[in-house]
């Protein structure tokens, strides 16, 4: 650790705010602020100055010459918080909804209503999730951040699933998509492929 002259400390307090510790027998601790070897742990008083501004060169100086020795510099400023409303909950809004144009309620956001719809028709004809994830990326569809599905995303997407599919499956759109589905099913079935 470095040590400084009496000059220097007298130049570093005209030029920078901070609190200072000294020692009065003029030794400098170490970095972890216990005793050196060969230091006993009560041969050292300290002292901390809280300060609003850099000392003077006269208080360094009268420092000095009572036998304190400076050993470090605290240094501190404000930082800009990032406050959040009291008591306001932030919630991430729910997959296939969006805020409404009155920003006064939730509507269906239409393209993840249809990720939605394809992630339940797939997990109902008993898909892996990571086939899903393929099906829904072949379909050019991305998640609400802009990638591409992967298992572990469709994964998470299942709470959404379960909350959002009675509504899904007792709509018109699931019901005209599951009939055609079951036409294309019969007809692999009686065509043999």
């Amino acid at each position: 650790m470095a040590s400084f002259s009496a000059e220097e400390r007298i130049s570093l307090g005209q030029t920078i705010g901070f609190q200072a510790t000294y020692l009065q027998d003029g030794s400098v601790p170490p970095g972890n602020g216990g005793p050196r070897q060969g230091d006993s742990v009560t041969d050292k008083e300290r002292v901390r100055e809280p300060m609003s501004s850099p000392p003077t060169p006269e208080h360094v100086r009268q420092k000095a010459e009572e036998g304190w020795n400076l050993v470090a510099v605290e240094w501190e400023r404000p930082i800009k918080v990032e406050t959040t409303d009291a008591g306001k909950l932030k919630e991430e809004i729910p997959y296939g909804l969006m805020v409404a144009s009155d920003c006064k309620h939730l509507e269906e956001n239409p393209e993840e209503k249809e990720a939605m719809v394809l992630m339940l028709e797939m997990i109902v004809e008993d898909k892996s999730l990571s086939e899903v994830a393929s099906g829904l990326n072949s379909q050019g569809m991305k998640t609400r951040h802009g990638t591409a599905w992967t298992q572990s995303a469709v994964f998470w997407m299942l709470p959404r699933l379960i909350e959002a599919a009675p509504q899904i499956f007792s709509s018109e759109t699931w019901r005209e998509r599951r009939t055609e589905a079951t036409a294309r099913m019969e007809k692999l079935v009686s065509t043999g492929t």
